[in-house]
């Protein structure tokens, strides 16, 4: 007698090798390992009570207690794999609010009753042509159960497609469809005894796919990886589990990669990652090109981590006699309970990351409740910016500029003001830098543009003294080649004539995009519009912009001016800037003139311009209209 377990054997073979692969792996004990490790060793089990059962079925009497207890364990086997399968499948979706608890005990409830209606349950041994195979109710009532497991499971999986991952949703797809497959094929063909080999065959799947420790770990680093470390603090706050966490940027890894080359750079990296990975408590990850992340369940480990890296960092690493110096930026969370969840925890990460790289080498910020709060800020003016956008209530207000020679308003500053939900102010300073990291800024730049247009023609300003208005361009703008197409469309649109735009730029702006703007203005200018370079002194102002830029105005910015009156230095570097641009052509504006004082003198060193609370604050383009028509007392 030949025994037909030649599918069953192939299926073994398959489940010992993913087992061995692994033990032998170095594995963060996620939930879903420890689950799909079950998922094997019950399969593994099933396979042996299959095989068992089948010689049992050819070798012992049908009334045989040892023969019935091994066909109802291999039936009783599938029912608890098809459970396991299930809660897999259940685990990753957040959407179901119950606990894993709670869902580990409803998955389980049809497994303990169908272990004890196997009890009572009768089981038939039928032969045909020589085949035994078992049937009756209990063979009735597993086919039952492990559908009705199946079928849940892939309609949850299907249902919350967007939770999982594609690749365990590809993953889960195919393990539930091979296994209906499988069982659909053996329930009309008796010698095909296929079940355990398709578990064995997807279980190998879905290993490849999802949990071969392998997926999670950087090649080059053998650290875990970013991948691993969203499920590793997805994991911890599932658990409701503290740690501590800090990240590292190396600042100057890639110029260590270009000036030593790839080989002595990945020799630095294992240098680096060998000392990150010897912090006592610490798991490691590579978390980025250049960033690791380390957590620790004890806050106290971290803060003694804390204590090593800063110091070693100070000193070189050495290869091969040379001495790299690598300097580094760093974030830290001491309690990961300040947060509610993974998600919000990897957002906080990314943003204090993207923090230090703006602030420079060697920043380290703690993230604590004061950074958290300013962080809280920064997401709601985010979020009323992309409220405002899309509601239409992003407003303009106009600032009005006073010609010394003319003695009355000659043009205005248009300036963008925003206001959330209850009507509170939220701060250029706070929301444009916002506009320009999330890519509204070119959008922004148009709405405002456009609102200028379209006030100028409503109001005729034109006819009300005001010859132009001042409208900002941000650094991304000026990057755009074809921004003097879209700013003409919006001018011909409101029937604007080109004279009656000024567009402020900066010298940020010209030194990130100089041969685009230069382009850009050449062709503006050509139309008639006319630009001016703002902020000139609010830092390192490069003469070389002021001379080949070809703008019309300078804007002095406002702490040039208010330091003139407090150092007599500052006073020197005032009226030279100022006799420098008037001789080259150009016309003065002085910003932020707030008192009598601060504006005689800037008539005195004759300045064109003046623009500052003296004269006006920013105003609703309501109001706006009717200051410009009336007299002007400021200097009365």
């Amino acid at each position: 007698m030949v025994l037909q377990i030649q599918f069953q054997v192939c299926g073994l073979i398959l489940v010992c090798m993913i087992l061995a692969f692994c033990l032998r792996k170095n594995i963060l004990s996620f939930t879903s390992e420890r689950v799909f490790f079950t998922m094997i060793l019950l399969v593994l089990g099933s396979l042996i009570l299959d095989i068992t059962s089948v010689w049992a079925l050819y070798e012992l009497f049908d009334d045989s207690l040892l023969k019935g207890l091994l066909c109802k364990g291999y039936l009783l086997s599938l029912i608890s794999i098809c459970c396991v399968m299930a809660y897999y499948v259940m685990m990753d979706i957040r959407q179901l609010n119950e606990s894993r608890d709670f869902r580990a005990f409803i998955c389980s409830v049809p497994v303990f009753a169908s272990a004890i209606a196997l009890i009572f349950l009768p089981i038939a041994y039928c032969e045909d042509n020589g085949l035994m195979y078992t049937g009756g109710e209990s063979v009735i009532l597993t086919y039952v159960v492990c559908c009705s497991y199946l079928l849940v499971a892939l309609f949850l999986a299907i249902r919350y497609r967007r939770a999982i991952r594609k690749s365990k949703l590809e993953a889960l797809v195919f393990l539930i469809c091979s296994w209906i497959l499988a069982a659909t094929v053996q329930k009309f063909n008796d010698g095909w005894l296929i079940v355990g080999y398709a578990m064995a065959l997807s279980m190998t799947f879905v290993y490849a796919r999802m949990e071969n420790p392998e997926n999670r770990v950087d090649r080059l680093t053998r650290c875990f990886n970013a991948d691993a470390l969203y499920y590793y603090i997805l994991e911890r706050f599932s658990s409701k589990r503290t740690f501590s966490i800090i990240t590292i940027c190396l600042d100057d890894f890639k110029i260590v990669q270009e000036t030593f080359g790839k080989e002595n750079a990945e020799r630095v990296m294992e240098l680096v990652v060998s000392f990150l990975r010897s912090m006592k408590g610490c798991v490691a990850f590579r978390s980025g090109e250049y960033e690791f992340t380390l957590t620790f369940d004890n806050v106290r480990h971290m803060y003694d981590a804390l204590e090593q890296i800063e110091p070693r960092f100070k000193r070189p690493w050495q290869i091969y006699e040379m001495d790299v110096k690598l300097s580094l930026s760093m974030a830290y969370l001491a309690q990961s309970n300040m947060l509610k969840s993974a998600d919000e925890l990897t957002d906080v990460v990314s943003f204090f990351m993207e923090e230090c790289r703006k602030l420079g080498k060697g920043t380290v910020i703690p993230i604590n409740e004061e950074q958290l709060l300013r962080k809280k800020e920064i997401d709601h003016a985010d979020a009323s910016l992309r409220r405002a956008m899309e509601q239409g209530t992003v407003q303009v207000y106009y600032q009005p500029i006073y010609s010394v020679r003319a003695g009355e308003y000659v043009s205005a500053e248009a300036l963008v003001r925003l206001f959330d939900e209850d009507d509170k102010f939220i701060s250029p300073d706070l929301f444009i830098p916002i506009s320009e990291r999330n890519g509204l800024i070119l959008e922004l730049g148009m709405i405002v543009f456009e609102q200028v247009c379209q006030f100028m023609k409503e109001q005729s300003l034109l006819e009300k003294g005001i010859r132009y208005v001042e409208v900002n361009l941000s650094v991304v703008q000026c990057m755009q080649e074809d921004l003097h197409q879209e700013l003409m469309a919006v001018m011909q649109k409101y029937d604007i004539p080109p004279e009656a735009i000024n567009l402020e730029i900066t010298e940020t702006a010209a030194v990130n995009s100089e041969k685009t703007l230069l382009s850009n203005m050449e062709a503006l200018i050509a139309e008639g519009v006319t630009f001016s370079l703002d902020d000139y002194g609010s830092g390192y102002s490069n003469l070389s912009y002021v001379v080949g830029l070809p703008v019309d105005i300078v804007k002095l910015d406002k702490t040039l001016i208010w330091s003139s009156f407090e150092s007599q230095k500052a006073d020197v570097a005032m009226q030279f800037a100022i006799s420098m641009i008037k001789s080259l052509g150009m016309s003065v504006l002085a910003e932020g003139v707030e008192n009598v004082q601060q504006y005689r003198r800037m008539e005195a060193l004759g300045v064109d311009y003046i623009q500052g609370y003296l004269f006006s604050r920013p105003l609703p383009k309501e109001e706006f209209v009717r200051v410009i028509s009336q007299k002007i007392d400021a200097l009365d």
